[in-house]
C-alpha cells in the first residue's frame, strides 16, 4: 500500500492510552485561590510573579507518593509541592469547560464511546526549579477509576517533560514548549494530558519556574450514561493525531498530492469513529444527518473539517446492508455463498410497498437508494471485501459488481435502472452508529413489519489528480 494512504489510515485509526492538547480558556479560568489559615491568598496563573509562585510552593507540603498502598515521602524519588482539595479553589472546572467530554472522545472511541465518565478534582502540585517524579504508576483509588487527567497551567517554566510509557512505547509532552507557542499563548491556554491508570509516567526535571498542575481522578460513572454536552470551542488537540487537525490535514494533503491515486477522481470513504446521539428508531420528519455535522467530535469533526478546508463536500450518508442469499448453483463464492449490498441512502427512507413479487432491493433503490461498490483504497487489482462481523462474528463478502448478485447475473435487464457509486474505502464501515427504520413487506396476502438497520458513513468526492 502506497505511504500516502497508510498515513491517513494510521492518523484515523490510532489509538493510544492517552490524549493531550491544549484549551483556550476565559482569564478567570486562572484564578487560584488558596491556603490553610482563615485567610487565603490570590494569584493570576495566567500572569503570576516569580515571588507569588515561590510563595504558592511555601505554602504546599511535600508530594508524597503511593508504594504498597501507603503514602511514602522521598525527596530523592519525588520532589514537588501539593495543596488537597481543601485548601485551594481555582476558577477552571474540567467538566463545566468541557475537557472531561474531549478526554473520553479520544481516549475511548467506537463502541466503548458510550462508557460515561466523571472527574474529581485530587490534587494541586508544583514542581519549582529541579523538582521531578521518577516513573511511576498512579494508584487506582476506587475500583471504578480508570486513569488521570493533568492540567498544566501557563507559569513560566522550562522542562518538567511528562514522558508516558505503555507496551514498550513512550511518548514526552513538553507542556513548557507547547504553551510557549505565540498563538497559545495570546489565546490564554491551559495545556492537558489523560492517561489510562497503567500507563507508567515520570516527570523530568524542571530545569527552570514553575510548572503548576491539577490533577483529577478519571472514574467511570453509570449514572452520567446519555449525558452529550456540545462540541468544546478552543480545544486544540494534539494526540491523537486522527484528533489534530494540522496533523490530519497534512496527511490528507498527502494523499490528495500522489497522482497516482485515484488519477481521474472518485469517491472515498471513511467510517466513522465516534458514537453519537442518534433516534434509536425513525419514523419520520427531520433527517437526523442535517444536524449530524455540528455534533461530530475528535477524529470524526477533525475530518469533516479537514475535507472542508481543503475545498471539498464531504457528506454523511446512511449505509443499508442487505444479505442476499444465493438461490442458483451459478453463483460461486470463495467466502460463502451470500453477499452483502451496501445501499448508499442520504435520508432514513422507510420502504412500505415490498410484496411478494417486488425485490425489496430494487424497491429501496426506487426510494433513492445507490447500490455501493465498495472497493480498498490503493489495492489493484481489487480483492473480495468483507463487511464487519455481526453478533455471530460472522462477516460477509461485499458485492463487488452488479452481476455479483446472482439475480441480476441472471437477469442483466433487472439491473439497468441500478444506480452504483464505485467507494474507494480508507477505514472501515463502523455499525455503532444505527439508525433503524421500518420495511413492510407481505407474506401472502399479510402485511408485516420488519425493520431496516443503517449506519452512518462519510464519504467525499475527489476530483482528478490534475486538478488537485
Amino acid at each position: 500500500m502506497k505511504p500516502a494512504i497508510e498515513n491517513l489510515q494510521k492518523a484515523l485509526t490510532e489509538n493510544l492510552p492517552y490524549c493531550s492538547g491544549t484549551l483556550a480558556l476565559d482569564p478567570r479560568n486562572f484564578i487560584l485561590f488558596y491556603g490553610k489559615e482563615n485567610r487565603a491568598r490570590r494569584v493570576d496563573l495566567l500572569h503570576a510573579s516569580v515571588k507569588q509562585l515561590n510563595r504558592l510552593e511555601r505554602k504546599c507540603d511535600p508530594a508524597p507518593f503511593g508504594r504498597n498502598d501507603q503514602s511514602v515521602l522521598d525527596s530523592t524519588y519525588r520532589k514537588a509541592g501539593k495543596l488537597d482539595v481543601e485548601h485551594f479553589a481555582v476558577g477552571f472546572d474540567a467538566d463545566r469547560a468541557g475537557l472531561v467530554e474531549a478526554v473520553r472522545t479520544a481516549l475511548f472511541p467506537g463502541s466503548e464511546l458510550s462508557k460515561a465518565v466523571r472527574a474529581e478534582l485530587y490534587k494541586l502540585n508544583i514542581y519549582g526549579q529541579d523538582g521531578f517524579f521518577k516513573p511511576h504508576t498512579d494508584t487506582p483509588r476506587a475500583e471504578d477509576m480508570f486513569g488521570s487527567l493533568v492540567v498544566i497551567f501557563p507559569t513560566p517554566h522550562e522542562g518538567g517533560e511528562l514522558v508516558l510509557r505503555h507496551q514498550g512505547q513512550e511518548w514526552t509532552f513538553n507542556s513548557s514548549e507547547v504553551l510557549s507557542q505565540p498563538d497559545i499563548q495570546a489565546a490564554a491556554s491551559v495545556a492537558f494530558v489523560a492517561f489510562f491508570s497503567d500507563v507508567e509516567h515520570e516527570v523530568l526535571p524542571v530545569r527552570a519556574g514553575h510548572r503548576v498542575t491539577v490533577t483529577y481522578n478519571l472514574y467511570y460513572d453509570s449514572s452520567r450514561a446519555g449525558y452529550a454536552p456540545p462540541p468544546v470551542p478552543g480545544l486544540r488537540m494534539l494526540q491523537p493525531t486522527g484528533a489534530n487537525l494540522p496533523a490530519l490535514s497534512d496527511a490528507f494533503a498527502m494523499l490528495l498530492k500522489d497522482r497516482t491515486m485515484l488519477p481521474d477522481g472518485g469517491i472515498l470513504g471513511f467510517g466513522l469513529r465516534h458514537q453519537y446521539p442518534l433516534p434509536t428508531f425513525w419514523s419520520g420528519e427531520p433527517n437526523p444527518l442535517e444536524g449530524l455535522p455540528a455534533l461530530l467530535k475528535g477524529t470524526d469533526a477533525a475530518l469533516f473539517a479537514t475535507c472542508k478546508a481543503h475545498g471539498l463536500n464531504p457528506r454523511l450518508r446512511l449505509i443499508y446492508e442487505a444479505e442476499d442469499s444465493a438461490a442458483s448453483d451459478t453463483f460461486v463464492s470463495p467466502v460463502e455463498r451470500s453477499v452483502l449490498i451496501p445501499i448508499l441512502l442520504d435520508s432514513p427512507t422507510s420502504v412500505d410497498s415490498a410484496d411478494d413479487d417486488s425485490d425489496p432491493i430494487q424497491e429501496i433503490c426506487e426510494y433513492g437508494g445507490v447500490v455501493m461498490l465498495p472497493r480498498i483504497l490503493g489495492q489493484d487489482p481489487p480483492e473480495p471485501l468483507l463487511g464487519p462481523p455481526d453478533r455471530r462474528g460472522k462477516r460477509i463478502q461485499y458485492i463487488r459488481d452488479l452481476s455479483d448478485r446472482w439475480m441480476w447475473a441472471y437477469k442483466p435487464a433487472l439491473a439497468q435502472n441500478i444506480k452504483t457509486e464505485t467507494v474507494h474505502m480508507v477505514t472501515e464501515i463502523t455499525r455503532f452508529n444505527t439508525l433503524r427504520t421500518t420495511m413492510v413487506v407481505y407474506l401472502g396476502n399479510e402485511p408485516a413489519a420488519s425493520l431496516m438497520y443503517k449506519y452512518v458513513f462519510l464519504t467525499v468526492a475527489i476530483g482528478p489528480a490534475k486538478a488537485r
